[in-house]
């Protein structure tokens, strides 16, 4: 459910989301591998699949194009450490449905750009600019909270 609310940052939907990972998982558990990594792992998965789903369906999320790479901000990590955990996640969830998708995508989940651009329909170039900019938004953000 954890993975749900962090992806479609909606309780309702994340619900939604939650029902259809499970009958995923029930319907497909003899497709599981354990040699192909853990059940948690897969089980994972289907849950950022269903969340996508349920976000397509219910709302339009917009992406910002691609910036140049020397336009990317500086990351300063010392910032986040000030932080708690619940405190970052609340920073991350204000995040627009596209930095935020993308941001979990590959900081949590560790999808790669590649990836990321073909489960999301968007350019590698198109989810690093959405990654670049969550995280200016995430820094700017947390020098506010720790003042």
């Amino acid at each position: 459910m954890n993975i749900c609310i962090r992806y479609t940052n909606d309780h309702s939907m994340a619900k939604d989301a939650f029902q259809d990972t499970y009958l995923k998982i029930f319907s497909k558990i003899t497709q599981y591998k354990s040699a192909k990594g853990t059940f948690m792992a897969w089980a994972a998965r289907i849950a950022v699949h269903a969340s996508l789903h349920v976000l397509r369906h219910h709302r339009k999320i917009t992406y910002v194009e691609s910036i140049h790479q020397d336009m990317a901000p500086t990351v300063d990590y010392d910032i986040y450490e000030a932080l708690s955990a619940q405190e970052l996640m609340d920073i991350v969830n204000e995040l627009p449905d596209g930095y935020r998708l993308v941001f979990n995508m590959y900081v949590v989940e560790g999808f790669d750009h590649n990836e990321i651009g073909e489960k999301l329909g968007i350019s590698a170039a198109t989810s690093r600019s959405q990654l670049a900019r969550a995280r200016a938004i995430l820094q700017k953000k947390a020098k506010y909270e720790i003042r």
